[in-house]
């Protein structure tokens, strides 16, 4: 039981159900530990060849990556894209287009999660590199 400090009982004193947890990573059958063992025997050069084969193994294993089209963006969401490609402001827009402000946003946002973009400047060079496939 903890002791009380300045008047407060500790976490045991007010009926803490918390109980000492093992290890996250410690198995019953002693894997992990004689795999651990191995691991702190080898030395630094034996080391760096085994994370070499391992990572030249997982690559050879590993199936190809298939790369998912982009989503096709709507054609509002590609006036809006053209218009964020030429600098203007979410206001900018909203007035040209005569949508709101909030609106903009959104197909802003959708442009972002659709192409894995993250930044306005983003929006522009996709537009440029899209603009060049033949």
């Amino acid at each position: 039981m903890r002791p009380i400090v300045q008047g407060r009982p500790g976490p045991s004193a007010r009926g803490s159900r918390r109980t000492r947890a093992e290890p996250p990573l410690s198995r019953p059958n002693g894997a992990f530990d004689a795999a651990s063992a191995q691991g702190r025997a080898l030395t630094i050069a034996e080391g760096v060849a085994f994370a070499a084969r391992t990572e030249r193994l997982q690559r050879t294993l590993a199936p190809a990556v298939k790369t998912q089209p982009r989503t096709v963006l709507t054609r509002r969401e590609l006036d809006v894209a053209q218009l964020v490609a030429d600098n203007l402001s979410n206001r900018q827009i909203a007035a040209s287009l005569f949508l709101s402000e909030r609106t903009i946003e959104a197909h802003i946002t959708n442009i972002f999660n659709k192409q894995g973009l993250n930044a306005r400047t983003q929006i522009s060079r996709w537009l440029t590199d899209a603009d060049e496939v033949p």
